[in-house]
């Protein structure tokens, strides 16, 4: 059913066969998206919650702490580790 509805709006993506892993990363980050963001809120219009995922992915990559990074937000951690 959702391929269906998702035909001509968006792009399937999936991982190799066999390789679980090689979508953890985005299965990590939507998680947190759904949690953080998306369960406690109501969007009237689809452009609120566009506007309101923009928000969370800034948000997310720039001021989130992380305990896997260091206490460090993506940037942060990322910034770091490129001056070394």
């Amino acid at each position: 059913t959702w391929r269906t509805i998702l035909k001509d709006k968006a792009v399937q993506s999936m991982s190799r066969k066999a390789t679980c892993l090689d979508n953890s990363v985005a299965e990590n980050f939507f998680s947190h998206l759904k949690e953080e963001m998306f369960h406690h809120d109501n969007y009237a219009t689809i452009d609120e919650l566009i506007d309101a995922v923009d928000e969370y992915i800034d948000w997310y990559n720039n001021v989130r702490n992380s305990t896997k990074l260091k206490g460090l937000s993506p940037v942060q951690y990322r910034t770091q580790a490129l001056a070394a």
